[in-house]
């Protein structure tokens, strides 16, 4: 073999090689590309499933409250009709398409027909509002991401004071932040008697499953009121 043949043939390995690294190279790509989608969908698994335990957690105490509810208006054929049928609207509601992440517009018409369920039974006892600015109501949530902090109003709070509860829900986007801010009266006897920090630290946990470690609960009590603040950052 002369002088050009061997240039030749050293060309054509070296090309061979440079081919065989690409293909080799991009075989290696396409693997972690597919292994780290195995890794995304085995995580977003995890925390579907740790989102259902936490959610059926949470689900039979709001049954049993809203039984209770029926109980207490037994005497009352109305009431409980409007009980009835709001539970039966709100099972509906929770039962219809639930995604890990819903806008909060979603929660906020969820939350009324939660309201409608307690309202009977409390009568003048009871005061709500709720205020949920236009740029909040699409903000990304994990649904029953408020319930919780109103049972816990009803729970801990109206039982115990002879005054009307009030109970105000707001919502508004400042800073790239949701802020959601829900305020109750405390009996004036109880203003040391804050929520169980652990029932906080459960919800900011099961928030930050799905939103990052940016998400923040907060809660202080003064003046005989008690408020709990989520902030949720509205982009990564």
């Amino acid at each position: 073999m002369d002088a050009v043949g061997t240039r030749l043939l050293v060309v054509r390995f070296f090309i061979l090689a440079i081919w065989s690294c690409l293909y080799f190279g991009f075989q290696l790509l396409e693997n972690a590309h597919a292994l780290e989608l195995r890794l995304t969908k085995a995580e977003l698994t995890a925390r579907e499933n740790e989102l259902r335990r936490l959610q059926s957690q949470m689900n039979p105490h709001f049954l049993f409250s809203a039984l209770n509810t029926v109980v207490a208006s037994k005497d009352n054929p109305v009431a409980v009709e409007e009980v009835t049928q709001g539970l039966a609207d709100y099972l509906r509601f929770l039962l219809k398409d639930t995604r890990p992440l819903e806008p909060l517009s979603r929660e906020i018409d969820a939350l009324e027909k939660y309201l409608t369920i307690q309202a009977p039974h409390f009568g003048e006892k009871l005061v709500c509002r709720i205020q949920c600015e236009k740029a909040a109501r699409g903000v990304m949530v994990p649904p029953m991401m408020i319930q919780p902090l109103m049972e816990d109003a009803f729970q801990h709070r109206l039982q115990a004071s002879q005054l009307p509860l009030q109970i105000w829900v707001t919502a508004r986007v400042e800073k790239s932040l949701l802020l959601v801010t829900v305020s109750s009266t405390m009996d004036p006897s109880l203003t040391d008697r804050q929520p169980a920090r652990k029932g906080l630290v459960a919800l900011e946990y099961r928030l930050r499953l799905w939103l990052g470690s940016r998400v923040r609960v907060e809660q202080e009590a003064d003046n005989g009121w008690n408020r709990v603040t989520l902030q949720i950052p509205t982009a990564g």
